[in-house]
């Protein structure tokens, strides 16, 4: 279990106070969780044939973004 989730299932959620701090840091996670997919999105990957004639370039998805043959 996570830092995040120990913190989480200390809230009292039978409380004003700790149903707003419930929402609070559940906002705050969904925020860094954007921010990290949002990085991981600019993720790429790169391939060269053995005898370096051929290298093709993946996105995060795998998708191919270029392919260079020499």
């Amino acid at each position: 279990m996570t830092q995040m989730n120990r913190d989480l299932d200390d809230l009292r959620l039978d409380t004003p106070e700790g149903l707003d701090e419930f929402v609070r840091r559940s906002d705050e996670m969904l925020s860094r969780l954007g921010g990290v997919q949002a990085e991981l999105g600019t993720i790429t990957g790169e391939g060269e044939a053995a005898d370096g004639m051929a290298r093709a370039v993946v996105d995060s998805t795998g998708r191919l973004e270029r392919v260079t043959l020499d």
